[in-house]
C-alpha cells in the first residue's frame, strides 16, 4: 500500500512539473507590456469608437472555416496580444457572440476564431463576415480601454 501511495505521488509531480514546463513554453512568445510605462502619463485612453480604427490596425483574415486576427498600435507597431489576453478576449467573444477562439500559435501571434464547430452549427446564412468580425473587435478594444492605451503625442 505505502508504494502505491509514493508512485501516484511521484506521478503527481512529474505531472506538475510537466504542466508547468508546457505553459511557461507556451507564455514565452507574449511579452508583458511594461505597467509601469503605461501609468507614467505619457500614454492616454481612447475618448471615442471611432478612434479604435484610427490608432489600432486590425487585421482580420477569412478562412473557410476560421479567422486570424491580429490588432497592433499604428504608432509604435506594437503587437497588442498581451492586452487581449489580459481583457479575457475569448470569453469575450464566446459570451457576446457565440464565436470560440483558440489561443495564437507561436509562429502565428493572432488568435483564431472558429466559425462552425460541430457543437454550435451555423446556417450559411448566419456566418459572420470580415466586416463583423472587425466591429466586433473594434467594440471590444473599446470596452477594455484602460488595457489598449494610446501614447499621447500621436493624439
Amino acid at each position: 500500500m505505502t508504494k502505491w501511495v509514493i508512485y501516484i505521488t511521484i506521478a503527481c509531480i512529474a505531472a506538475k512539473i510537466y504542466m508547468y514546463v508546457r505553459a511557461k513554453k507556451r507564455n514565452d512568445n507574449i511579452i508583458p507590456e511594461n505597467e509601469t510605462e503605461l501609468e507614467n502619463g505619457n500614454y492616454k485612453e481612447l475618448e471615442k469608437l471611432e478612434d479604435v480604427s484610427r490608432y489600432f490596425d486590425i487585421d482580420v483574415e477569412e478562412m473557410e472555416t476560421h479567422f486570424y486576427v491580429g490588432v497592433k498600435r499604428r504608432s509604435d507597431g506594437k503587437d497588442m496580444q498581451y492586452s487581449m489576453e489580459k481583457s479575457d478576449f475569448p470569453i469575450y467573444m464566446d459570451w457576446w457572440h457565440g464565436i470560440e477562439v483558440t489561443p495564437p500559435y507561436d509562429y502565428l501571434q493572432r488568435y483564431t476564431l472558429i466559425k462552425n464547430t460541430p457543437e454550435n452549427p451555423q446556417p450559411d446564412d448566419k456566418d459572420p463576415t470580415v466586416a463583423d468580425v472587425r466591429e466586433w473587435i473594434e467594440t471590444f478594444i473599446f470596452e477594455n480601454k484602460a488595457n489598449f492605451k494610446i501614447p499621447e503625442e500621436s493624439l
